[in-house]
């Protein structure tokens, strides 16, 4: 099965100080992986790391074959484009525009062709559609959510990293949410995502724990 994603002996230091101590890991296509720790454990750096918005101080990290931690920001950038997309705590939407635009412009801004018959299809597959002409600060905290996770979609990426993202979140929401995940995951995505979030582990294939920059299975 094709490897997605690997991070061989990767370590991160921040002057003295070295958050990441040797972390080995493997995706394969259709992977549905979760990595749990508490705050401060080195998750979210991890997760930077293996999307290409953070390089290591040792180590390699390798996208779809390719090593990217040693290419240049914007050759890096180039690559990872289409390839990989997030979907952090905060939903970070554009709150002068609705809820399409926000779809549409990320997907135009992507060079994602028929960006608004595809915005339309995954609104739909969101239950959004409804939702379509609202701006964001009109929206509950799943919705808004759920439009992040749309927002992540339009891009057509094979890999979603996803970095805390029902940290703001009931549980009720958060079981929603993690819903459409395992529904993207079966059609082929591929997910790795950080959570302290314990109540979560039901819906992933595999769970790893990070604690002081060391990740075990």
């Amino acid at each position: 099965m094709e490897r997605i994603l690997e991070l061989k002996g990767v370590k991160k230091r921040y002057g003295n100080v070295e958050v990441l101590k040797g972390i080995n890991l493997t995706l394969k296509r259709g992977d549905f992986v979760a990595i749990l720790g508490p705050s401060g454990s080195g998750k979210s750096t991890l997760l930077h790391i293996a999307g290409g918005l953070d390089t290591p101080t040792e180590g390699g990290v390798y996208l779809f074959g390719k090593r990217i931690d040693n290419l240049r920001e914007a050759e890096r950038d180039r690559y990872r484009k289409g390839k990989v997309a997030f979907i952090f705590q905060f939903h970070y939407l554009l709150e002068d525009f609705t809820v399409f635009e926000n779809l549409t412009l990320f997907g135009e801004l992507l060079g994602i062709p028929n960006t608004k018959e595809r915005a339309e299809e995954i609104l739909k597959f969101l239950k959004l559609e409804h939702r379509k002409d609202y701006k964001p600060y009109l929206l509950s905290g799943g919705e808004r959510q759920r439009v992040s996770i749309g927002r992540a979609l339009i891009s057509g990426a094979p890999l979603i990293l996803a970095d805390e993202p029902t940290g703001n979140l009931d549980s009720k929401q958060s079981e929603e949410i993690f819903e459409y995940f395992k529904e993207i995951n079966r059609r082929g995505t591929t997910f790795l995502v950080v959570t302290h979030n314990q109540k979560l582990l039901k819906y992933f294939n595999r769970v790893y724990h990070i604690r002081d920059g060391v990740l075990t299975d």
